[in-house]
């Protein structure tokens, strides 16, 4: 693919192009990748990425989650310059440009796939919506207050408001 600056994935067979993000993404990502931080270098629970590292998922499709976490139950493959394998926690940072491949080819392709949990943060919008994958189906996971709390990652909970607050 063109060192274009732009994110370049492939979806359920189709190339998904994604221009570069802009700063509300950023501020977020980084609030994301800080609150993960425990699991894999207090609790070591296992690693956590994020983009650009490419990742392989066993359904074909190869995608550039904004932030992923592997279990140590459930490590990646690591053959080169990507990771594959099933993270057990997937979470997107969408922007107006990448909402609806969030919430549609990138959703489907999670649950193909057999991701756990699936997490969609929307800066713009101040929202955030999880889901956790049973039997197939995605449910959403309960929101109580502005605390969203992960149930394959114990420990793991993301105050809403908090995440948004004070962005530029």
């Amino acid at each position: 693919m063109p060192d274009d600056g732009r994110r370049y994935e492939l979806v359920n067979g189709e190339i998904v192009v994604s221009v570069a993000p802009g700063e509300l993404h950023f501020w977020v990502s980084r609030r994301l990748i800080r609150l993960l931080l425990p699991f894999d270098e207090v609790y070591q629970l296992g690693w956590r990425y994020w983009a650009p590292l490419e990742l392989f998922l066993p359904n074909g499709d190869a995608v550039q989650p904004d932030l992923y976490f592997f279990s140590r139950e459930h490590p990646p493959a690591r053959p080169g310059s990507h990771l594959e394998g099933v993270p057990s926690l997937v979470a997107e940072v969408s922007s107006r440009s990448t909402r609806d491949i969030d919430r549609g080819r990138k959703f489907r392709a999670y649950q193909r796939a057999a991701v756990p949990e699936y997490w969609m943060a929307d800066p713009e919008q101040r929202q955030m919506h999880a889901y956790i994958l049973r039997n197939g189906h995605c449910e959403r996971l309960p929101q109580n207050g502005s605390i969203i709390r992960s149930i394959v990652l114990p420990g793991f909970g993301v105050n809403v408001e908090e995440l948004f607050a004070d962005l530029p």
